[in-house]
């Protein structure tokens, strides 16, 4: 058929494509700047579609033929001509639907996604070059697809020969009403409900049956296995539509080298090798125009045809869209359905691993060919897709992680994926999963380490890590083991890794709040603080970064009377200037000209407490009054926000005693030596306590200072007068509460014990 696409409205465009033919529906477009890029929005339902772009009729100048698999695309050109030509193609036997074609304006674009808010803590990705896999349990597998800066694709995945579920063992057998196309398959009595939508389906007949539209030289169909002796050898092919040459070609015992039979011709072929293992295909030696379409016909072996079940018609009959012909349109009891459904469940986690891309669900695993990510056929070969339970009782996958080894986290334990040897690639006839911790995972993504992996416990209330020992077996490590409180009442819900400046890993508590773990095996660091803002911390994610990885947080706070969320990142750790050094949070950055007003700031409207940390000296607090805010002295470099308090409570002191260990003895902190650097005056306060009346404040200026200039920053050793009281348990506290910036290095208390 042929259709015509307005170039400015929507447009819904039905294409049918029937043996030898091909669908085409082409658009041609003016533009008053060809210079310009144009971005148009559409989705595609059962079949993929081929699209191509350029300046005369049919012509590929703009863009070469492109596939656009079933689902939400956005895609952005050049025209590059004040007329050019849009067509899309429909090349294979079937329907497809084209909808929602319209160009669309400049801005942002969206593609719509399925997930709820309460599936979002669910949601496992992993990513090769500009594909990503989106997988929850309760929604069918999306691929996310980069093709440019602006032309995006968000797709479901579904591979067209696998996984399947086991081979059906009932009475029930499955008619298909066509081999090819659009098809009704009828159930001999009632087995289907909605919730197969989208599944595949596979009927298998006895005999081999092939076909294949050609449009381009090289191209083949699978093969078909020929045995036996005399007339039982004996298969038939056909050529029909289209204009180019087909051969026959043949390979003995093997599906790797074919050779072309010579004086071959459509109709009935007997090879006449009696006892041998021959395979046969059909080739498009040359090619000219339109669909090839060709055959091949067996009686020997057996077929799997497959289905996509676009409608559930009845509880007895759905309507599928063919993938892989049906050998006949006879009735047979040997059918399967696929393993992914709204039925059965989608996978729960997905990972990449040495080249095959693998998926869990429940209790078992799958994984592709090797770098055939949309190859799922099981076979003995080792290029085959594998396809397994996890051992043991009945357990829930939760996460996949590709590292040293492929990570296994489920609702009960951990396991390891691999092979039966070390070191060895994992193929279908080696493949195996040993438990490795028994602690069972929680709900939420694992994170790759230097060393192994780390996940939330089933708990929430523990961190765990694996890594190898010295004997290359992964073993579990709590690292909560030193802090047994720090996940909070409710615990951890989501983490992530940051290998620079320092390795670190980011716990977002379901309480909001952020516990960090310094992170440095080997250099034995393990080492937990809290983080603690304005506001209710939701996620975290680490994006790698030079010369440091880039922090992002949501975070929500209540502002004017409503719940608001933030996506805010955490600012560089090294600074050049002191004016340049960010110490609040919720905060923007002006320079520019002198002034006294900043504006912006209308998602801190009606906060009392805003602070500006301007020209290296702090103002505040401000209240923000139509997105603005008053100085009190002119700026030419400003940070405008939140403040924020670093707290520091020591240990209890053990050291001063004559006879020996003073931990349960009297005793007061006379001075204390302070090592600081990079340190701002007036930033840094230290004492027996956080309030006020227990500490003593850093001065922020010294004689001879330019009272209008930045604060000078201290770099040196003091010692200080400590103002303390005599007790069994004296603490060291400091207290970094300001805009600017303050380290310290190091505390030395001179300690008077009463024994």
């Amino acid at each position: 058929m042929a259709s015509s696409v307005s170039a400015t409205g929507t447009a819904v465009v039905e294409f049918t494509t029937e043996s030898g033919t091909e669908s085409i529906a082409r658009s041609e477009i003016t533009t008053t700047d060809a210079s310009a890029p144009v971005s148009f929005g559409f989705e595609i339902l059962y079949r993929r579609l081929v699209l191509r772009v350029g300046t005369s009729a049919g012509g590929e100048e703009v863009i070469i033929d492109t596939v656009f698999e079933p689902g939400q695309h956005v895609i952005t050109f050049t025209p590059g001509a004040a007329t050019y030509y849009i067509e899309w193609r429909l090349p294979e036997i079937g329907e497809a639907t084209l909808r929602e074609f319209q160009r669309l304006a400049a801005g942002n674009f969206e593609l719509e996604t399925p997930w709820t808010a309460s599936e979002l803590a669910s949601l496992r990705h992993e990513q090769s070059l500009n594909t990503q896999w989106w997988t929850v349990r309760s929604k069918q597998t999306r691929a996310l697809e980069r093709r440019g800066s602006s032309s995006w694709s968000l797709r479901r995945f579904t591979p067209e020969n696998g996984p399947f579920g086991p081979l059906n063992l009932s009475d029930v057998s499955m008619t298909a009403s066509a081999r090819t196309g659009t098809a009704t398959v009828t159930a001999s009595r009632a087995v289907f409900n909605t919730a197969d939508v989208g599944s595949l389906i596979r009927l298998t007949h006895a005999g081999q049956f092939e076909t294949e539209g050609f449009t381009a030289v090289d191209q083949v169909t699978e093969a078909i296995k020929v045995t036996g002796i005399e007339g039982e050898r004996a298969f038939n092919y056909t050529v029909s539509g289209g204009s180019g040459t087909v051969v026959l070609e043949r390979s003995v015992g093997n599906e790797f080298s074919y050779v072309q039979v010579s004086g071959a011709s459509p109709g009935t072929y007997n090879d006449e090798l009696d006892n041998q293992v021959i395979f046969y295909r059909l080739r498009c030696s040359a090619y000219t125009s339109g669909t090839i379409t060709v055959t091949m016909t067996y009686a020997g072996g057996v077929t799997d045809g497959t289905g996509f079940i676009r409608s559930v018609d009845a509880d007895n009959e759905i309507t599928v869209d063919v993938l892989e012909p049906f050998a006949k349109t006879t009735a047979t009891s040997l059918w399967n359905f696929g393993s992914w459904s709204g039925r059965f469940g989608y996978p729960a986690a997905t990972a990449l691993h040495d080249g095959r891309l693998y998926f869990a669900k429940d209790n078992a695993y799958y994984g592709s060919s090797p770098d055939d990510f949309e190859n799922f056929e099981v076979t003995a070969l080792a290029d085959g897709a594998i396809s397994r339970t996890f051992p043991g009782r009945m357990t829930s996958a939760r996460w996949l992680l590709g590292g040293e080894e492929l990570y296994a986290g489920l609702s009960g334990r951990e396991d390891v994926i691999g092979s039966n040897a070390f070191d060895e690639l994992i193929i279908p006839t080696n493949v195996r999963s040993r438990p490795r911790s028994r602690r069972g995972s929680a709900d939420a993504s694992p994170i790759e380490l230097d060393d192994g992996a780390a996940f939330i416990s089933r708990s929430k209330e523990r961190l765990i890590g694996l890594r190898y020992d010295g004997n290359r077996t992964a073993e579990s490590i709590d690292l909560t083991r030193l802090n047994r409180s720090i996940g909070g009442a409710g615990g951890f819900k989501e983490v992530a890794y940051q290998h620079e400046p320092e390795p670190r890993i980011w716990c977002v508590r379901e309480d909001g709040q952020v516990a960090v773990l310094s992170y440095d095996p080997n250099e034995s660091v393990v080492a937990w603080w809290r983080m603690v803002i304005d506001g209710l911390v939701k996620s975290v994610c680490c994006v790698p970064g030079t010369p440091e990885d880039e922090i992002y947080f949501v975070v929500e706070r209540t502002v004017g009377g409503a719940t608001k969320r933030f996506v805010e990142k955490l600012a560089p750790e090294a600074w050049d200037a002191v004016s340049e050094a960010w110490h609040l949070h919720s905060a923007l950055k002006y320079e520019g000209v002198s002034t006294t007003t900043l504006t912006g700031l209308g998602h801190l409207e009606g906060r009392e407490d805003v602070y500006v940390w301007g020209n290296g000296r702090q103002q505040g607090p401000f209240t923000v009054s139509g997105g603005a805010i008053s100085l009190t002295e002119p700026v030419t470099y400003a940070i405008a926000g939140l403040l924020y308090s670093g707290k520091y409570k020591g240990p209890r002191l053990n050291w001063g005693g004559s006879m020996g260990a003073s931990l349960t003895l009297e005793k007061q902190v006379k001075d204390l030596g302070l090592i600081v650097s990079d340190t701002a005056g007036g930033c840094l306060a230290w004492g027996r306590g956080f309030n006020e009346g227990e500490y003593q404040r850093l001065k922020d200026r010294r004689e001879g200072a330019t009272f209008d200039s930045p604060l000078q920053l201290v770099d040196e050793d003091m010692s200080f007068p400590f103002e303390d009281q005599t007790a069994k348990d004296p603490r060291l506290h400091i207290l970094m509460d300001k805009a600017g910036p303050a380290k310290v290095q190091a505390l030395v208390p001179l300690v008077d014990t009463h024994g």
